[in-house]
């Protein structure tokens, strides 16, 4: 067996570059929420950015995973749904229905999670945002909802950038 042992690993001509397999992590940027957000639209699809992560790939090959974990609940309004969406900037990359309801019952208190694998081709500072809209009806939604002594939700967005 053997071993090695190193303080730093320095890029042969230029600090930062040394190449790194296919699949491996190069960096992790998180952000965490704690505090409740409330958006209401009724009958219309109307987004609020509820997080946001900037991060620079240091390679134009580099694929960036973007995934958030969060909490929400629902009233009890005439019907509607979540609908999230992942943006790249201000380029949708991905979006997504949560949960959909014909008509008015209980509220909803739940958890989700949600992922896309992007390939912005740059070197550039990119922010990925994270947006919730009601879809029909007059719902209010709760990001990171507070309920019955569960006040301490969090919600996470993350992004990993990926060796390409």
């Amino acid at each position: 067996m053997s071993t090695l042992s190193v303080d730093t690993i320095q890029g042969k001509t230029t600090a930062g570059t040394v190449a790194m397999p296919a699949g491996a992590v190069l960096q992790v940027i998180q952000d965490v929420e704690t505090g409740q957000t409330t958006q209401s639209a009724p009958g219309s699809l109307t987004y609020l950015t509820v997080q946001s992560v900037t991060i620079t790939p240091k390679f134009s090959t580099s694929k960036i995973l973007v995934r958030c974990c969060f909490s929400i609940g629902d009233n009890n309004a005439s019907g509607g749904g979540l609908v999230p969406r992942f943006l790249r900037g201000s380029t949708t990359i991905a979006e997504y229905n949560t949960f959909w309801r014909a008509s008015s019952s209980n509220d909803i208190y739940s958890s989700f999670s949600h992922e896309f694998l992007d390939s912005p081709s740059t070197t550039s500072s990119t922010t990925y945002n994270f947006q919730i809209a009601t879809q029909n009806g007059s719902d209010t939604l709760y990001y990171n909802h507070n309920f019955s002594g569960h006040t301490n939700q969090i919600s996470t967005l993350t992004v990993f950038e990926i060796a390409g």
